[in-house]
């Protein structure tokens, strides 16, 4: 038995649109070859804008896959600058009540949920939790509930990014006997979870990635500094008689062109490897640039 590959999320996506008309007629079945050729690439239309987009684990796999649509499937495609897969999640805890009332002559609506935010485990996504006591909401109607969170959690308050590392709990709320459906629950549910979470100190997630460069000694201060200009920290330099080994940790979205600086520093010397490193919270200072980058 042979272990599963680990195919790691895409974090940097740019919308490609064909050249010509020929181009177009060939661009859905090259995409489909170019992600069975490999699986970390992601192709997705966007319902909103209509434009198709690519997604890959860094700047310079995607580059190469454009190169590959052309040099081997004979698409030529134009690319938007590379946009960054940020995320949404929330620092501190809210309860929120929220009622659906909503009378037009016909059948109402009639829905009312109290829910719970809080953060969640890394890794975890939405966790959505049904701690309803005493027949407050019937059990048909939770789901309801659930849906809209879920729906609510597929783009959140600050970027419209989706939301990650949460808990949602629901803790009671009312129904009324003609007027309450799952539907209005679930409208609830979602209104319900979109004011918790701007009262839960919404936080904006990025994505990181480890860079590991390896220079001659000459070259490592200025490598080091340019990675401090990016906000980025060095976790370890290793030492050897050839080169050294620089090991550091920064936001993906200050990495873009890197490559090139890094051997502009050395003289051609450098050579850089980047590779995603989970998400961490965009501090206070890089905030608006960041929702700038994100909207």
């Amino acid at each position: 038995m042979l272990d599963a590959l680990r195919v790691p999320e895409p974090v940097v996506t740019v919308a490609i649109e064909p050249r010509t008309r020929s181009d177009r007629d060939r661009l859905g079945t090259a995409l489909g070859r170019l992600v069975s050729e490999d699986p970390s690439l992601r192709v997705r239309a966007d319902e909103e804008t209509g434009e198709t987009t690519l997604s890959g684990v860094g700047e310079l796999h995607v580059a190469i896959a454009i190169e590959r649509l052309e040099a081997r499937h004979r698409t030529s495609v134009r690319a938007s600058a590379p946009r960054v897969a940020y995320r949404e999640t929330v620092a501190g805890t809210a309860e929120v009540e929220h009622r659906h009332v909503k009378q037009s002559g016909g059948p109402g609506q009639f829905a009312v949920v109290r829910l719970r935010l809080e953060p969640g485990e890394p890794g975890s996504g939405v966790v959505f939790v049904d701690a309803v006591r005493g027949g407050e909401i019937p059990r048909a109607y939770v789901g309801g509930v659930r849906e809209g969170v879920l729906r609510a959690a597929s783009a959140g308050v600050l970027s419209g990014h989706p939301v990650v590392d949460v808990r949602a709990t629901l803790l009671g709320g009312a129904f009324h006997a003609n007027d309450s459906s799952e539907m209005a629950f679930a409208i609830a549910g979602e209104s319900a979870f979109r004011s918790a979470m701007r009262a839960a100190e919404p936080a904006l997630l990025e994505p990181m990635a480890r860079v590991v460069v390896h220079a001659p000694e000459a070259c490592v201060g200025a490598i080091a500094g340019e990675l401090g200009a990016r906000r980025g920290r060095v976790l370890a330099i290793e030492a050897s008689q050839s080169e050294h080994v620089l090991v550091g940790l920064a936001p993906l979205a200050e990495l873009f062109g890197w490559v090139t600086r890094a051997r502009g520093l050395s003289s051609g010397r450098a050579s850089s490897v980047i590779e995603p490193s989970g998400y961490a919270r965009v501090p206070a200072s890089a905030l608006a640039k960041a929702l700038g980058r994100a909207a």
